[in-house]
């Protein structure tokens, strides 16, 4: 039998992790819940989370953020319009726009009508989801309010999707403005300077500096690039494996935090995703402790990811939350005002959903001062860097041509 590796929460609100053999994900939940515990992650042990998220981000065609925001979309809507759970499935794989999300649909009509739940199918098939979606939709189906619960689900996703898109928007500009100019540069060190260096050659005279150092960089190029490109992916590799230890990602969490302008807006998207997924959670009737964990598995930056961490165990302790993260001095103060409000006014899941509002905003608007900034600047630097090419290929054509007119 399959091996699973588990964590789950006994009844006392301790956390156990462990393995255990099960035919499939579902059976391994239900074995777990006998034992009196609550599952929020099973897994296969040969194929750990991280890696089978690395897999599906490389193949094309995989379920998208979206593609689950919609998924959740249609069929809360078809659950609360009264449609049985298995037909609802049924009328979205037809409705399904590409291959992929046809048989992601497909498998979960086939675990549903075969007897588990939604949230269960969720575990087993949806390798690509959010870890927060699959105990999400567990808590809609035990409070009899699965309808209601996917259409929250969606409108979560489409949030979390449409702040990706704008800050790929923003960037937009600025990357098809570098690759231009590392087109014009590469046109000219391959066409231009091949075509003038000939010219100097005939005439008896040194070539500039900078169209030498052009040509013997094209050559270059042109005769290592098997050897460059080797190098390229091999200090891709080492830097990517390198940032997989936790003392590496953590050092280079604590500097992007650091940078004038990055650091602002890597916490402000930390904070939104923070309070928009743990208040979710909370509002849907997940445990604190597990709603932590799972929240600090979807935060980008590490110190973030760490500080909910160590706040679980404390509130398994019986601390308070807000002095927790207080303690943990990287979340913002005015993130931990909102929170220590809304536990002394038992309103806390409404305080994070208004924190991730106020923090989304203030992110979306560091991102467009920071791009207001950067596109001019860049555009100054790349026109002075190709213009200063130019000129000087420019001023060794006129250089060749006086040396042609002397008598």
């Amino acid at each position: 039998m399959p091996l699973y590796r588990y964590q789950a929460y006994a009844a006392t609100g301790s956390l156990e992790t462990g393995t255990l053999e099960a035919a499939s994900a579902r059976d391994a939940a239900r074995a777990l819940a006998e034992r009196g515990l609550l599952p929020f992650e099973t897994v296969l042990v040969d194929r750990p989370p991280s890696r089978r998220t690395r897999l599906a981000s490389l193949q094309l065609g995989l379920p998208t953020l979206g593609d689950y925001a919609d998924i959740m979309r249609e069929l809360g809507v078809l659950v609360q319009a009264g449609l049985p759970l298995d037909d609802a499935l049924s009328v979205v794989t037809d409705q399904a726009s590409r291959p992929s999300v046809q048989k992601l649909i497909q498998e979960l009509h086939r675990t549903v009508t075969g007897g588990a739940l939604l949230s269960a199918a969720l575990e087993e098939h949806a390798i690509t989801a959010p870890a927060y979606v699959a105990p999400l939709v567990r808590a809609g189906e035990a409070r009899g309010s699965l309808g209601p619960t996917l259409a929250e689900l969606a409108r979560f996703l489409r949030a979390r999707v449409e702040v990706d898109a704008r800050v790929r928007s923003a960037l937009t500009y600025p990357l098809v403005l570098a690759a231009t100019a590392v087109a014009a540069v590469l046109v000219i060190m391959m066409f231009l300077v091949p075509a003038l260096l000939p010219l100097f050659t005939e005439s008896g005279i040194e070539p500039p500096f900078t169209l030498y150092a052009l040509h013997a960089a094209s050559l270059f190029v042109a005769s290592a690039w098997p050897a460059l490109l080797a190098m390229v992916l091999g200090v891709g590799f080492g830097v990517r494996s390198l940032l997989r230890h936790p003392e590496a990602g953590r050092a280079l969490s604590a500097l992007v935090l650091r940078l004038p302008v990055v650091g602002s807006i890597s916490r402000a998207t930390n904070v939104a995703i923070l309070g928009r997924t743990l208040g979710t959670l909370l509002r849907h009737g997940v445990a604190l402790v597990p709603a932590l964990t799972m929240t600090a598995a979807a935060l980008p930056n590490r110190l973030f990811a760490a500080a909910l961490y160590r706040a679980a165990e404390g509130v398994r302790e019986g601390r308070r939350l807000g002095p927790l993260l207080n303690e943990a001095l990287v979340v913002p103060r005015i993130a931990v005002r909102f929170i220590t409000i809304g536990e002394e006014a038992s309103k806390l899941d409404d305080m994070l959903l208004h924190l991730g509002d106020v923090a989304e905003t203030d992110a979306q608007r560091a991102v467009e001062r920071a791009m207001t900034l950067l596109t001019p600047a860049l555009t100054i630097t790349i026109g002075l860097f190709v213009g200063g090419l130019i000129l000087s290929v420019m001023n060794a054509i006129l250089s060749v041509n006086q040396l042609a007119l002397r008598p």
